[in-house]
C-alpha cells in the first residue's frame, strides 16, 4: 500500500510538478478568495440594475476598495480566530449583510444560502479549506454571467446609424447658406405643458412665458414629446425621425442594448454629426444620466468649478441603497441635503445653471445643456434653497411610480416638489438666457424646452393608468436672432410642435430644403420592454388626470 500510494504521489508531482518559489495550484485554490469575489459580484450585480445611468468606469473603484476590505477583513480575523477558512467566511457573510440590498435579490438568496451552508457546516466541525474551495468555486461561478453580459454590451451596442434614413445624413456643409450659428440647446427635463401646470397642479406659468416671450422666443406652451422617456424623445430629435420606430432598435432583445444604442443617438446623431461637418466646437455640461454624457470624442464636456463630492454617483448609488450606508447615516446623523446622490445632483444642476464658458468658445459652437429640472430628486424649495422635505421618496431620479408607488398620498407630494424645484428653475434659467442673449455673438440660437411632461401620475408599465396629458405635453421655445429663420418658424407659435420637428425645421431653412415636418405623434414605451410602443390617441392626449380608469379605457 505504502509502494502504491508513493507512486501515485510520485505521478501527481510529474503531472503538477511544484517549480521553486511558485505556489502549487493546491495551495492556490485552497486560498480563501471568495470575500474578493463576492465583493466583486456585489458590484457588478448593483451596476446591472442601473446599467444604464451610469458609466462603466464608475464601478472600477468601489471593486477595488471592497475588494481591499473584504480581504484586510480576512486577515484581521484570521489574527483573532486563528483559523483562516472560518475567518474569511465570516468576512464574506458580513460583506453580504452590509450590501446585499444594494446588489439585489439575487445578493440576499446568496447571503441566505451561505449563512445556512456555515451554520450546517460549523455544527459538524467542517469549516475548514473543504468550505473554501467550495465558495471559492460559487462566487467564481456566479461572476461568469454577469460579467460576461458587460463586456458583450460594448460588442452589442453597435452603430445603427447607417440604418437611419435621417434627412440630417444626406445635407453637405457646401450647401449651408449663410454663417452657421451658434446654438444652445437646455432641456428642461420634466417641464409639463401650460394646461396641465394650470387645471392638475394648480400653477401659473404664463409670467414664466411672457417673459420668454418678451426676450424674444416663440413658444409653444403645449408641445408634444413624441415619446414618454426621455431617451426616446432626445434621439428622435437629433434624428429627426421617430425613434422608436426604427427597425434597427426594436430588433434589440435586451432593454439594456436599445437604450445604449439610443444614447449613442442622442450624442452622436445625425443632427450633431451634421454640426461637426459644418466645424461646430460641440460643448456640454454635465447632467448626472450617464446615458447623457456620452458625448462625441470632439466634445468638451464642460468641468465643474465647484468643489467636486468625494463618491461618485454610482457610489453614492450603492453607499445608500445598503444596510451600511443607513446605519452610517443613522449613527451620524447625516443630512442628505449635504451629501449623497440628491446633492451631487444639485451640485451639477447649479454648476450648469452658472457656466459661461461660451465666451470663450470659437464660433460656431453647439452647447447642450440638460438639466434635472423640474424633475426630481426633489431637493429644493422654490427660493433654491436645500430642502429634505420630500427626499425620503423623492431624492433620487426615479420618477411615476417607481416614486409614487401609485399612492395618492406620494402622488400629492410629487406634485409639492415638482412645483417648488419648477419654480426654482424658472427663476434661474431666466436669468441665463438673459446673459446668453446679451452675450452670445451672433447669428444665434437657443432652443428650451422640457423632454416630456410630469410623472405624478406615471405608470412605467400601464399606459392605461397613465395621464398622458400630463406626461405627453410639454414646452418648447426657440430664440433666434436671424429675422428670415424667426419667420420660417412661425408655426411653432400657431399650432403644438412635437419634439421630433424642431431640427428638420432649422436645417430646412438653413439649407433651403424642404424638410417637411413630420406627423404630430405620441407614443407610450414600457420600461422593462421598450422595444414596442403605443401610440396614444388624440383624446387620450386630452384627457384631464382626474379621469378615472372607466372613462380611460372607453375613450
Amino acid at each position: 500500500m505504502r509502494i502504491a500510494h508513493s507512486i501515485l504521489v510520485a505521478k501527481r508531482r510529474t503531472i503538477f510538478p511544484t517549480l521553486p518559489g511558485t505556489v502549487t495550484w493546491t495551495k492556490l485554490i485552497r486560498l480563501p478568495l471568495y470575500p474578493l469575489f463576492c465583493a466583486i459580484l456585489i458590484v457588478i450585480a448593483a451596476y446591472q440594475q442601473v446599467i444604464t445611468l451610469f458609466h462603466l468606469a464608475d464601478i472600477w473603484r468601489p471593486i477595488v476598495v471592497l475588494g481591499v476590505a473584504s480581504m484586510s477583513g480576512v486577515a484581521l480575523l484570521s489574527r483573532l480566530l486563528h483559523q483562516r477558512d472560518k475567518a474569511a467566511m465570516i468576512s464574506m457573510l458580513i460583506l453580504l449583510v452590509l450590501l446585499h440590498e444594494a446588489a439585489g435579490k439575487a445578493m440576499a438568496y446568496l447571503c441566505a444560502g451561505l449563512t445556512l451552508i456555515y451554520i450546517l457546516m460549523s455544527i459538524k466541525g467542517l469549516i475548514d479549506d473543504r468550505i473554501t474551495l467550495i465558495a471559492n468555486a460559487v462566487t467564481i461561478t456566479l461572476l461568469i454571467t454577469p460579467v460576461y453580459e458587460i463586456v458583450q454590451l460594448e460588442r452589442l451596442t453597435t452603430n445603427d446609424q447607417a440604418m437611419i434614413s435621417s434627412p440630417f445624413a444626406e445635407l453637405m456643409p457646401e450647401e449651408f447658406l449663410g454663417t452657421p450659428p451658434n446654438i444652445v440647446h437646455i432641456v428642461l427635463d420634466g417641464y409639463s405643458g401650460q394646461e396641465i401646470l394650470r387645471d392638475f397642479y394648480g400653477y401659473d406659468n404664463s409670467p414664466f412665458i411672457s417673459s420668454l416671450r418678451n426676450m424674444g422666443f416663440q413658444v409653444s406652451i403645449n408641445a408634444h414629446a413624441p415619446y414618454n422617456q426621455t431617451l426616446f424623445t432626445m434621439a428622435s430629435m437629433f434624428s429627426g425621425v421617430y425613434a422608436g420606430d426604427l427597425t434597427s432598435l426594436k430588433n434589440k432583445t435586451s432593454a439594456a442594448v436599445l437604450r445604449l444604442n439610443l444614447s449613442d443617438l442622442v450624442s452622436n446623431g445625425p443632427a450633431k454629426k451634421l454640426m461637426g461637418r459644418l466645424g461646430y466646437q460641440k460643448l456640454a455640461t454635465e447632467t448626472g444620466y450617464a446615458f447623457l454624457s456620452q458625448q462625441p470624442t470632439d466634445a468638451d464636456v464642460i468641468e465643474s468649478h465647484f468643489l467636486q463630492p468625494t463618491l461618485t454617483l454610482f457610489e453614492n448609488f450603492l453607499w445608500f441603497r445598503a444596510w451600511a450606508g443607513r446605519i452610517s447615516t443613522a449613527l451620524f446623523s447625516r443630512d442628505e441635503t449635504a451629501g449623497g446622490t440628491s446633492a451631487q445632483l444639485h451640485v451639477l444642476l447649479r454648476d450648469a445653471l452658472d457656466q459661461r464658458t461660451w465666451r470663450k468658445a470659437k464660433p460656431p459652437f453647439f452647447l447642450y445643456q440638460h438639466m434635472l429640472a423640474p424633475h426630481p430628486p426633489f431637493n429644493v424649495d422654490a427660493d433654491g434653497v436645500l430642502t429634505n422635505r420630500w427626499l425620503a421618496h423623492f431624492g433620487g431620479i426615479n420618477s411615476g411610480d417607481h416614486a409614487t408607488l401609485g399612492e395618492p398620498d406620494l402622488q400629492k407630494q410629487y406634485r409639492e416638489g415638482y412645483l417648488a424645484k419648477l419654480q426654482f428653475i424658472e427663476r434661474e434659467i431666466q436669468s441665463q438666457i438673459g446673459v446668453m442673449i446679451a452675450e452670445i455673438p451672433a447669428p444665434k440660437i437657443i432652443i428650451l424646452h422640457g423632454d416630456h411632461g410630469g410623472g405624478s401620475h406615471l405608470y412605467h408599465e400601464d399606459s392605461q393608468k397613465t395621464c398622458q396629458k400630463e406626461r405627453m405635453t410639454t414646452l418648447f421655445a426657440i430664440y433666434t436672432d436671424d429675422p428670415n429663420l424667426a419667420l420660417a418658424l412661425t408655426s411653432v407659435e400657431e399650432a403644438p410642435i412635437n419634439l421630433v420637428n424642431p431640427y428638420r425645421l432649422i436645417f430646412g431653412y438653413y439649407f433651403r430644403q424642404l424638410i417637411a415636418p413630420l406627423e404630430d405623434k405620441s407614443h407610450f414605451i414600457k420600461w422593462n420592454t421598450p422595444q414596442e410602443s403605443e401610440r396614444i390617441s388624440e383624446e387620450r392626449l386630452a384627457a384631464p388626470c382626474n379621469s378615472d380608469r372607466k372613462t380611460m379605457e372607453k375613450i
